[in-house]
């Protein structure tokens, strides 16, 4: 816990990060946190690893919220959850785990199932168009509109797979439409996580919050 005090002069105490009441005059005051290493040669150059995306910054760039040490970026993140009741989530236990690992690993398999042979699909779908273009095929440009119409459904299908294994909606799945432009976009959308159901960054391979894989 930590001490602050309110405009009003009095002194409250909480959690960093966490607004409380003030008991005195009713307003909702924010308990600061110190940077990690303040006051112990936190400005020295050492770096941390954040706890939510992993990136490596200066000690003295960092905060400690709940036991959880965190950089900037991600500090409105952890604090949203925290607000929300996400992180008072318990550790995860080793049969939930493996379980979500199966579920990861599943959604992994099928979303390539499905993706590449529609990425397959346009490809040759481009090679009709351009062989109908040339030739003035009626024929040629039926089955390139054929062959692109099924491999943008496989790609749907497979993103859609892809987004769940990222404990998103498989609606994500929609960005198909946009072949490799969409994958991208998907790519880069913060992950959920499977068990607490909290928001990490897209390059986390377990859950700050309850330890989960992801």
């Amino acid at each position: 816990m930590i001490k602050t005090r309110c405009a009003c002069g009095a002194e409250v105490e909480g959690e960093a990060g966490i607004p409380v009441w003030c008991q005195a005059c009713g307003q909702a005051v924010t308990v600061a946190s110190p940077p990690v290493g303040a006051g112990a040669g936190g400005g020295d150059g050492r770096a941390v690893a954040c706890e939510m995306c992993g990136a490596s910054v200066p000690a003295d760039q960092v905060v400690k919220i709940r036991d959880r040490v965190v950089c900037a970026r991600c500090k409105p993140e952890l604090v949203k959850n925290l607000q929300s009741g996400v992180a008072a989530v318990s550790g995860i236990e080793p049969e939930e785990a493996e379980r979500i690992r199966r579920k990861i690993r599943n959604n992994n398999a099928l979303s390539f199932a499905f993706a590449l042979p529609g990425l397959g699909l346009q490809f040759a779908a481009r090679t009709e168009t351009s062989q109908a273009r040339r030739t003035h095929d009626v024929q040629t440009a039926a089955t390139s509109g054929i062959l692109s119409l099924v491999g943008v459904a496989l790609l749907i299908v497979g993103f859609g797979f892809y987004a769940r294994m990222r404990g998103r909606s498989p609606l994500w799945g929609a960005l198909g439409i946009l072949s490799c432009v969409g994958l991208a976009i998907l790519y880069f959308v913060p992950k959920h996580c499977h068990h607490c159901r909290g928001s990490q960054s897209y390059r986390v391979a377990t859950c700050a919050l309850c330890g989960a894989p992801m």
